[in-house]
C-alpha cells in the first residue's frame, strides 16, 4: 500500500480550491484509492486525507493544515461520488506531486487567498515534494513594491535551482501583492513588519536560511540558469574564496534611453573590472555563510535605504581578511526602469554621499570599479568645465574653450565606455549617453563635496570639543 497524506489550506472557507483539489485527487485516484479520515487536536478539528496506493510507504504533509471540521463531511460526499476514470491518465505518486505543486498556487490566485503565514512570517509551500536533501545554497531575494518583477525573478531562480536550494523571499513590508505573489510561486516567504530597507531584509533572511551558502538576489534582476551552478563551482572549487559576485548583462529588458545607458554602463564597468574584487555586489551575489556572519552582515541601521550596503560589506570583508572574486561570466539581466529623476537621485543621494564618507572614514580610496582612477579623473575634470562654464560670462571665450577642452578630455579618458555603447547600440545611442555621463560625474562630484564638507565641520566640531575639553580639565587640575 503507497499512502499519500496531505492537508489543504483554508478549503472549508474557499470551495473552489475545495472543487479544484478534489478534481486533482479523482485525476490520481486511477492509480490510488482515495480515503478521507479527520483528527482531533485539542478543542480544533484538522481534516486529513489520504492517499492510498501500492506499497504501504507513507510520505509526510506536502500543504499547510486546515482547521476547519466542516470539511470532513464535503470532502466525503465529493471523493464518494462516482467518477468517470477512463479518460483520466495514470499520473502517479510522482505526478500528483507535480501536479498539486503546480496548481495551487493558480487556485489561490483565483480565490484570493494566501498560504497560512505569508502576509506574517513564513510560508509553507515548497517547489519539491523531495525534503530529505540538506540545504546548501540559501537564495535571498528582498523585495519591495515590485511583485511583477518579482514574478520573473522567481522563475528564474527555479530554473537555476537545484534540489538543495531554498529560496526565501523577504517582504519589506510592501503593500502590494509581494508575498502572495512569492508564495504562488513556490518561495518561501518572510514578511518585515515594517519597512527596513533591502539590508536589513537580506539580513533577516540570512537568519532564517538553511544554506552555507547564501545567494543574494535582487528581486528586478533575472539569474540565467547556470547561475547557482556557476556559484556552487567556485567555491566548492576555490577554498580560499569567500564571496563572489557577477553584472548585469548587456540585454536589458528596460526600453529607453535612460534605462539603457544605465544598465549597460553597470555592466561596463563591471565587466573591465578585475578578478580580485575590492567590494562585494548584492544584485547577484553570493557569500559563504560563515565569512558573512563572522562580519556581522549588512549594516541595516546605516543603511535603512537602498543604498551601497553592500559595497560598505565588502570593505568589511576585505578587512577582515576575506576574498571576494568577480565573475564576469555570470551576467544577470535588469528589469529596472530607470528616469533622469531616479537616477540624479540615486547617483547623489545614495551613492556618491555614502560611498564618499565611506572613503573618508576608511580612508581607502580604492582604484577599483567606479572609485579607479580614471574615475575620479573624469569627476575633478567634469566639475572644473562646469566651474569654467558657468562663469564663462566674464571671458566668454577662453572660458568657453576650457570648458570645451575639460569635456574633451573626459570623453578621451572614457573612450573605450563610448567605443561599447557604439558597438552595442549604435551611432546614435553613443552620443546621446555622452551628456548622460557627464551628468553622472556632476552628481558624483556633488556628493562629494558635500561629504567632504560634512567631514570637515564633524572634523572642527570633534576638534572644539577636545579643545573645550583639554580647558576644562586644565581648570579643574589648576589649584584654588
Amino acid at each position: 500500500m503507497e499512502i499519500l497524506n496531505f492537508s489543504c489550506f483554508r478549503a472549508g472557507r474557499h470551495p473552489g480550491i475545495l472543487r479544484h483539489l478534489v478534481r486533482l485527487l479523482r485525476a490520481a485516484s486511477a492509480s490510488f484509492d482515495v480515503v478521507a479520515t479527520s483528527m482531533a487536536s485539542g478543542s480544533k478539528k484538522t481534516c486529513k486525507h489520504t492517499l492510498v496506493g501500492g506499497n504501504g510507504r507513507e510520505l509526510p504533509d506536502f500543504l499547510p493544515a486546515l482547521k476547519t471540521p466542516a470539511l470532513k463531511t464535503r470532502v466525503e460526499q465529493r471523493i464518494a461520488a462516482p467518477v468517470e476514470r477512463a479518460a483520466i491518465p495514470e499520473v502517479g505518486l510522482d505526478g500528483f506531486c507535480k501536479l498539486v505543486s503546480s496548481n495551487i498556487g493558480a487556485v489561490s490566485r483565483k480565490s484570493g487567498v494566501l498560504p497560512d503565514g505569508a502576509t506574517t512570517e513564513t510560508s509553507t509551500i515548497k517547489p519539491t515534494c523531495d525534503a530529505h536533501i540538506p540545504i546548501r545554497v540559501s537564495v535571498i531575494v528582498p523585495a519591495y513594491r515590485n511583485a511583477g518583477e518579482l514574478s520573473q525573478c522567481i522563475s528564474a531562480l527555479h530554473a537555476a535551482a537545484t534540489s538543495d536550494t531554498e529560496l526565501i523571499v523577504v517582504d519589506d513590508a510592501s503593500e502590494d501583492h509581494v508575498s502572495s505573489t512569492a508564495a504562488n510561486l513556490g518561495a518561501r516567504v518572510l514578511r518585515l513588519a515594517r519597512n527596513a530597507g533591502p539590508a536589513a531584509a537580506r539580513n533577516h533572511g540570512a537568519r532564517h536560511a538553511q544554506g552555507e551558502i547564501l545567494f543574494f538576489v535582487d528581486a528586478d534582476v533575472v539569474v540565467p540558469d547556470s547561475a547557482i551552478g556557476r556559484i556552487r563551482t567556485t567555491l566548492d572549487n576555490h577554498g580560499e574564496i569567500d564571496a563572489v559576485f557577477g553584472s548585469y548583462d548587456s540585454l536589458p529588458a528596460a526600453p529607453g534611453l535612460v534605462s539603457q545607458y544605465r544598465n549597460l554602463l553597470h555592466h561596463f564597468v563591471h565587466q573591465t573590472g578585475k578578478a580580485e574584487a575590492a567590494t562585494f555586489w548584492a544584485g547577484c551575489g553570493a557569500v559563504r555563510r560563515l565569512a558573512f556572519e563572522r562580519v556581522g552582515g549588512f549594516d541595516e541601521r546605516r543603511f535603512p535605504r537602498p543604498s551601497i550596503e553592500d559595497i560598505e560589506l565588502g570593505y568589511r570583508l576585505r578587512r577582515a581578511g576575506y576574498r571576494i572574486f568577480f565573475d564576469e561570466s555570470l551576467q544577470s539581466t535588469h528589469l529596472k526602469q530607470w528616469t533622469l529623476r531616479s537616477i540624479i537621485r540615486t547617483d547623489v543621494i545614495y551613492r556618491a554621499i555614502p560611498w564618499s564618507r565611506l572613503i573618508f572614514e576608511s580612508g581607502e580610496a580604492l582604484d577599483y570599479l567606479n572609485v579607479q582612477a580614471s574615475q575620479r579623473a573624469s569627476v575633478a575634470l567634469t566639475g572644473l568645465g562646469s566651474l569654467f562654464l558657468l562663469t564663462s560670462p566674464l571671458h566668454l571665450e577662453l572660458l568657453t574653450m576650457l570648458a570645451f577642452a575639460c569635456v574633451a578630455a573626459v570623453i578621451f579618458i572614457n573612450r573605450d565606455l563610448y567605443a561599447f555603447f557604439w558597438r552595442a547600440r549604435g551611432t546614435f545611442f553613443s552620443a546621446a549617453c555622452v551628456p548622460l555621463h557627464l551628468l553622472y560625474f556632476v552628481c558624483c562630484g556633488v556628493g562629494y563635496e558635500y561629504a567632504w564638507l560634512l567631514s570637515m565641520l564633524q572634523s572642527a566640531v570633534v576638534r572644539r570639543g577636545r579643545l573645550k575639553l583639554r580647558r576644562f580639565v586644565v581648570d579643574c587640575a589648576e589649584p584654588d
